[in-house]
């Protein structure tokens, strides 16, 4: 038993890594929006890109770490991490890319 929580730990522990680089991932979207000026339609696209390709690292994760056994922790894990990510280092790259939209 003793096993199975710290391999649970483990995996929490990268899911909160996989949400931090899904996070840092959305930057780049943001980045790529505020140069191009994107309208509704290239929005659209951008956002159902960016949910498809977390859906499957989520997946592919999910597999490699669980043998594809979905489990209430690694999504909170990839929550907190993204959230962890946008409540620090991403408002700091917010800050950071809107001087260099304006700078350009």
């Amino acid at each position: 038993m003793e096993a199975l929580a710290w391999s649970q730990t483990q995996i929490f522990g990268c899911a909160v890594l996989l949400g931090i680089a899904l996070g840092a991932f959305y930057d780049a979207f943001r980045l790529l929006r505020l140069f191009t000026g994107a309208e509704r339609k290239q929005l659209f696209i951008e956002d159902t890109l960016y949910l498809s390709l977390c859906g499957i690292a989520t997946f592919l994760f999910t597999f490699a770490a669980n043998g594809g056994t979905v489990r209430f922790y690694i999504l909170a894990g990839e929550a907190a991490g993204w959230c962890l990510y946008r409540l620090t280092l991403g408002l700091l790259t917010a800050r950071l890319m809107h001087w260099v939209v304006l700078a350009v």
